[in-house]
């Protein structure tokens, strides 16, 4: 199995906070030696992770491992943490709770993991959550009701979920959504009206759904965006063209289909 993991240790100081990053696919065995005892006490499944003392990690990211619930517990040892990535069916629900004391997170992705609509309620616990991704995971449309609890969320990614239209109206209360990513989803032109009423949207990727010139219609309302990705989708370069009439200030991005 290839360790795709990638460390960033932020150190602070008086007058400046150097980073460090440390690619651990290609260095685990230079990591490993340069342990420090602060970490010695974690499994070995996690140890490699961490090359430096832990109370100055701030961002890990851990993709392609078998870590499970169980191990999550460990991450409590790393209080300054602002960035957490993981990946993996062996994560879900259960393992949310061993993470609910990082209180200073603010980017958190799960791409892949077995989180559900109960696994929400957790996520909620993060009041300074700024970054969620959902990637691949089986959140429905009660789950992302909860996301309004989060206040300052700026960027959700949905992609690859089974979320629809229905979904996408449970999205109105996050004032500060500003960068959505619903590729790959079940939604379609019925949704788009609840996005237009996002005052602070600028971004929009709807990559491979149903989405078509009539729904993007609707964002003509959205006076903050500023960027359309729809490569995949059937719009053909006729309805580009008269989207981007109708949103001059809007990119529209897309392989045309005529």
């Amino acid at each position: 199995m290839i360790f795709l993991i990638l460390v960033v240790c932020l150190f602070s100081t008086l007058n400046a906070q150097p980073k460090t990053e440390v690619d651990l696919g290609a260095a685990h065995t230079w990591a490993r030696e340069k342990m420090r005892a602060s970490v010695a006490t974690l499994p070995p499944s996690m140890r490699r992770y961490v090359p430096m003392p832990n109370r100055f990690l701030e961002s890990l990211y851990i993709y392609n491992t078998s870590i499970n619930d169980e191990e999550l517990h460990n991450l409590i040892a790393f209080p300054e943490l602002k960035n957490l990535s993981l990946s993996g069916k062996g994560i879900s629900d259960k393992g949310l709770k061993h993470i609910i004391r990082l209180e200073k997170l603010e980017t958190l992705a799960l791409r892949g993991a077995w989180i559900t609509d109960t696994g929400m309620k957790q996520i909620t616990k993060f009041r300074n959550l700024k970054k969620l991704d959902l990637s691949g995971t089986k959140v429905t449309q009660e789950g992302i009701l909860e996301l309004v609890s989060l206040p300052k969320l700026q960027e959700l990614t949905l992609q690859w979920t089974s979320i629809g239209d229905k979904s996408l109206e449970n999205l109105k209360g996050i004032q500060k959504l500003s960068k959505l990513n619903l590729r790959k989803t079940n939604i379609s032109d019925k949704g788009m009206r609840h996005l237009a009423a996002l005052p602070k949207l600028r971004e929009i990727t709807l990559q491979s759904t149903r989405v078509t010139g009539e729904g993007l219609r609707d964002l003509v309302k959205c006076k903050s965006l500023r960027t359309i990705n729809c490569w995949g989708t059937s719009l053909s370069s006729e309805e580009i063209r008269i989207l981007k009439e109708l949103m001059p200030k809007c990119d529209i991005n897309k392989t045309l289909i005529e």
